[in-house]
Parts: C-alpha cells; structure tokens; sequence
C-alpha cells in the first residue's frame, strides 16, 4: 500500500499481521533466489522487477557476487514521509 501513497494508519495496522507479512515477503524472496541460483549461467543477466522481489538483488549477490542484476521498479518509490510510517523499513 505504501507504493500507492496509502499509510498504514488508514489500513489495519495489526503488528502482528505486518511481521508475518514481512515474514512472507522474505520467504518469497529467499525461494526465488534459491531457484535463480539453480538456473542461472555464469554470463547470463538476472533482470528483476518491482517490489515483490526488491530483496532479491541484495540475496542473488550473497550467492554470486559478480552475477549481472538489473531491477526496475514500475512505481515510483514512496517519499520519505510515506516510507517512514512502515514500522518495519530498516530492515
């Protein structure tokens, strides 16, 4: 919701629903890397997109650090004072 301008405030903020929604969130990215690592050749280019997978490019490069990674987001990343109402947006 925070890449459409949509606080949290205005959505039910259950702690306890955000962490295992962020839980989730990295479960996916950890199983699409395993299975990029599986696939991918030394010369290929991993072309990654939008925010379900804006973990990914920081996971592929803990397995190949010289792995060739482009990521494009299609929206535009929230201003800070959106981002800053996310309770997990340090992690």
């Amino acid at each position: 919701p925070l890449f459409h301008y949509i606080p949290l405030s205005m959505l039910d903020s259950d702690t306890d629903m955000i962490h295992k929604q962020w839980e989730g969130y990295k479960e996916l990215n950890l199983a699409f890397k395993q299975t990029v690592l599986q696939l991918v050749r030394p010369d290929d280019l991993v072309w990654v997109h939008d925010y379900y997978l804006m973990l990914l490019p920081a996971l592929l490069r803990e397995g190949q650090p010289k792995m060739k990674i482009g990521w494009f987001l299609h929206t535009p990343f929230p201003s800070s004072e959106i981002y800053v109402t996310l309770p997990l947006r340090k992690k």
